[in-house]
C-alpha cells in the first residue's frame, strides 16, 4: 500500500500537501504552530445532516462541458487570513446543503497551523463575498466544515463509496495557484482506492488517513478541499494531498483525496454536533508495515502494535497488552492508524466492540467497552 506524506509546513519534507495556496505579506508572521486547539468552534444546535451519500439526479451530464456547468456552481474560494499584516491564504471548498454548510480541509482553515485563523471568507459562484464561521474540524481527517449565511445556494451529493471504481473518469475542481476568476477544472481517473495518506499534525504526531482515493487529475496549491468529481456529478473525494520529490519538484500524475466513504460520517457529525466523538481504547499505539513485522518477528504484516496501555483505560479493562498486534475493530479490518481512527469513528464511546489482536504468534479477541477521549488529550 502506498503512503504519502502531506506537507504542510514549510521545510525539507520530500513529499507535499496540496495545502491552501499562501501569500506572506512583508512583515508577515507565520501562523501559529502551537499547541492544537480543541476541534470544536461554534456547533450548530437543531440541525440536521446533509443528505450525504445521495445519488445524482437522472440525466447526468453526457460530457466534462456539461459536467462543469453542473458542479462549478457549488464551489467556492475559501479566503483565510491570520489577521492584519499576517499570513493569509487561498483554498476550495464545496456545498454540502443549501442551508450554508460548506465543506472543506482543516489545513486550509488553520493555514497548516494549530488554530483556526480568524477571518474566513467565502467567495461564491454567483460573485457574492460572504463571512463564513466554522461549525467544526477534525485534524485527524483533515476536514472542516464552514457555515455561510447565503440563500440560492446548490449543494453536491456524495457518491456511494461503494460505486467508486479505478479507472472511471474524475476531475478535480479548485482554485489552483489562485489565479483569479473562476476555478480551474483538470480531468483524470480514479488511479487507486484504499490509499493511505500519511500526516503530521502541529506537534509532530503521525496522523494516517485510510481509504484514500489516488487520482491523476492534476491538484495543485489551492485546489485543497475542493470536490474530485465522478462522471455523475457526484463528490468520491476531497482533493488533499500531493507529492514532491526531490528539491520539492511536483511529482507527476499522482494526488490523493480524502475518499466520500470517509468523509460522510465526520461531516454529518460535524454539522450535527461541531465535534466527532471517537471511542476510547486508551492505548499508545505504532505502525506496523511489512519491514518492522520481519525485524520484530510478528507474524503479521500490517496492523498496529500496542505500545502502552493506559491505567484504567478500556484496553486494560479488556485485557490487552503492550505488545499486542491490534488486526481488527468490529468489522474493520486494521491495516494501519488510519483504519483504527476510522474504527473508532464508527464505534462510538459506550460501544461494545469485538477487538481481534496478535499476542505472540497466537491470534484472539476480546471485547472492549469503548470509553471517552479524555479532554485535552491528543
Amino acid at each position: 500500500m502506498r503512503h504519502v506524506i502531506v506537507w504542510i509546513t514549510a521545510g525539507w519534507l520530500v513529499l507535499a500537501a496540496t495545502a491552501c495556496t499562501r501569500e506572506e505579506q512583508p512583515s508577515a508572521a507565520a501562523p501559529s504552530t502551537g499547541t492544537a486547539t480543541p476541534a470544536v468552534a461554534t456547533g450548530v444546535p437543531g440541525t440536521t445532516a446533509p443528505q450525504v451519500g445521495t445519488l445524482a439526479p437522472a440525466g447526468a451530464p453526457a460530457n466534462t462541458v456539461e459536467l462543469v456547468k453542473r458542479v462549478r456552481p457549488s464551489v467556492v474560494r475559501i479566503n483565510v487570513r491570520a489577521g492584519f499584516g499576517q499570513a493569509a491564504g487561498t483554498g476550495t471548498g464545496f456545498v454540502v446543503d443549501e442551508r450554508g454548510y460548506i465543506v472543506t480541509n482543516n489545513h486550509v482553515v488553520t493555514l497548516g497551523g494549530g488554530r483556526v485563523a480568524p477571518e474566513l471568507k467565502v467567495d461564491l459562484a454567483d460573485g457574492r463575498t460572504v463571512d463564513a464561521r466554522l461549525v467544526g474540524r477534525d485534524e485527524r481527517t483533515d476536514l472542516a466544515v464552514l457555515k455561510v449565511d447565503a440563500g440560492r445556494l446548490t449543494p453536491l451529493p456524495f457518491a456511494d463509496p461503494a460505486s467508486i471504481e479505478v479507472g472511471e473518469d474524475v476531475i478535480a475542481v479548485g482554485f489552483a495557484l489562485d489565479l483569479g476568476g473562476p476555478p480551474t477544472v483538470t480531468k483524470g481517473v480514479v488511479s487507486a482506492i484504499d490509499r493511505v495518506i500519511d500526516e503530521t499534525d502541529v506537534l509532530g504526531n503521525p496522523v494516517q488517513i485510510s481509504g484514500a482515493i489516488q487520482t491523476d487529475a492534476a491538484i495543485n496549491p489551492g485546489n485543497s478541499g475542493g470536490p474530485l468529481i465522478d462522471a455523475e456529478g457526484r463528490v468520491v473525494g476531497i482533493n488533499t494531498a500531493g507529492i514532491r520529490g526531490g528539491f520539492g519538484t511536483p511529482v507527476q500524475g499522482i494526488s490523493f483525496a480524502v475518499s466520500s466513504g470517509v468523509a460522510q460520517p465526520i461531516v454529518k457529525s460535524l454539522i450535527e454536533t461541531g465535534t466527532v466523538r471517537r471511542g476510547y481504547l486508551g492505548v499508545l499505539v505504532s505502525l506496523v508495515d511489512r519491514t518492522r513485522a520481519e525485524a520484530l518477528g510478528l507474524p503479521v504484516k500490517e496492523g498496529v502494535r500496542i505500545e502502552r496501555v493506559e491505567p484504567g483505560s478500556a484496553a486494560e479493562q479488556a485485557g490487552l497488552r503492550a505488545g499486542d498486534v491490534i488486526v481488527k475493530v468490529g468489522t474493520i479490518d486494521v491495516k494501519n492508524l488510519g483504519d483504527l481512527t476510522r474504527a473508532l469513528t464508527q464505534y462510538g464511546p459506550g460501544q461494545k466492540v469485538t477487538v481481534e489482536y496478535y499476542r505472540g504468534s497466537d491470534r484472539r479477541s476480546t471485547e472492549v467497552t469503548l470509553g471517552e477521549r479524555p479532554q485535552g488529550s491528543g
